[in-house]
């Protein structure tokens, strides 16, 4: 092979690489609605067949959101004032769910395995969830409608599922299951 055919197959293998990792990224979607003021979205994707919706309705929401394995997907909509939200997900096919409407709330979630699920409403101001699910198929739902409710959950392991519905305000509530 001389140094003309060399250079061709060299850019010919540039090429297709290029392509490759266009097309991977070219499965991930995302969509992001911001109407208001000083509104943050970050959002960081690798991996297949991911997908993100955020809307954000009032000022200073914040949203930072990361996955990496594939056929993953996160919607967060915040309606309101001063909201955080924080999804990671490293696994394939996790989904995370985060509504929250009204002022300081913040959400968080985590899920390092495959298969899980969390969903997380919140509804009035001053709302705090955490969430980590390390294992895989583990499944969260959790329901909050007042102020000042805080609730801290991890899972490790495999198949655990919890639910909390709550209105009212003031709930304070830590639930850890490990195998």
């Amino acid at each position: 092979m001389n140094n003309k055919q060399f250079s061709r197959f060299i850019m010919l293998l540039c090429a297709l690489i290029g392509e490759a990792s266009m097309a991977q990224a070219e499965d991930n979607n995302v969509f992001i609605e911001q109407v208001s003021a000083a509104n943050r979205a970050e959002v960081r994707q690798s991996g297949q067949a991911n997908r993100v919706t955020i809307v954000q309705r009032g000022h200073d929401g914040q949203v930072s959101l990361q996955q990496r394995g594939s056929a993953s997907s996160a919607d967060v909509r915040q309606d309101g004032a001063a909201n955080i939200s924080r999804v990671v997900q490293h696994g394939h096919g996790n989904r995370v769910t985060q509504t929250q409407m009204g002022s300081s709330n913040q959400a968080i979630a985590e899920q390092y395995g495959n298969g899980n699920v969390i969903n997380q409403r919140l509804e009035g101001q001053d709302n705090r969830v955490e969430n980590t699910q390390r294992g895989n198929h583990n499944h969260a739902d959790v329901n909050f409608d007042g102020n000042y409710n805080t609730l801290v959950n991890r899972q490790n392991g495999d198949g655990n599922s919890y639910s909390v519905q709550h209105t009212g305000n003031g709930l304070n509530m830590t639930v850890i299951q490990t195998q």
